[in-house]
């Protein structure tokens, strides 16, 4: 049996651009604030905007 948890919308689309941008600064190979933008450029140019959204689940969404 999975577990889960659960959390506001507005929370989960948070961790997800968090999660976005730390995957675009780690795979920058960002070690100093000079690459930063730049990682940031190269991830939305790859993958599309850092920021989640609502639109963006793909999961189910459940209101209660």
């Amino acid at each position: 049996m999975e577990k889960y948890v659960k959390v506001p919308l507005r929370k989960y689309t948070q961790l997800q651009t968090d999660s976005n941008t730390l995957n675009a600064l780690e795979q920058g190979g960002v070690d100093n604030w000079d690459w930063y933008g730049e990682s940031i450029s190269q991830w939305e140019e790859e993958y599309g905007p850092i920021e989640y959204e609502e639109k963006d689940i793909t999961l189910e969404i459940i209101e209660e």
